[in-house]
């Protein structure tokens, strides 16, 4: 799968190939790919496997990205699939105060963190999606109230399927 990641600002291309559960191999374009193995140890703290070296990351949900911190080194990583930013880019529901909440990438819903008829500001978080091994907290872009709740807890989703919309 072809991914793009935003790290501090700076922009990577990148696939990712799934070999086994839990265990990818992951091409950064213009550098050798890798084998990562990943598993969570607590709730935020996951071990690494990567090309046969351990580490251990800390990662923790930071509005519609993940702060991922190793060996004393914090990163805020986005990860998102290009065709979504695509639509994104050429989306005008925004401006009118309409938000529809994709899901950035095939996942599963671990968390649904209001119902419909809840009013929520700008950055309120909304709904969690683990993608990846990762767990994704989607937030609110406008504020306004939730409209609708189109899938469940424990529900697998696919990329760019709707998740909630908010009026």
């Amino acid at each position: 799968m072809k991914l793009e990641a935003h790290v501090n600002g700076k922009e990577y291309s990148l696939t990712r190939e799934e070999l086994a559960a839990n265990r990818f191999r992951v091409h950064l374009v213009g550098e050798d790919p890798v084998e990562v193995d990943v598993r969570r140890v607590e709730t935020d703290v996951w071990s690494l496997l990567i090309n046969g070296q351990s580490f251990e990351a800390t990662v923790q949900p930071l509005n519609d990205k993940l702060r991922v911190s190793l060996r004393g080194t914090s990163w805020e990583i986005a990860v998102f699939d290009p065709r979504r930013k695509r639509a994104e880019t050429s989306d005008s529901g925004a401006a009118e105060g309409k938000q529809v909440i994709s899901s950035p990438m095939p996942g599963r819903v671990v968390g649904i963190e209001v119902k419909a008829g809840d009013t929520v500001e700008a950055g309120q978080g909304v709904i969690i999606v683990e993608a990846m091994k990762m767990e994704n907290e989607l937030t609110a872009e406008v504020s306004g109230t939730v409209k609708e709740i189109k899938v469940n807890e424990g529900e697998a989703v696919e990329d760019g399927q709707t998740l909630v919309v908010i009026e």
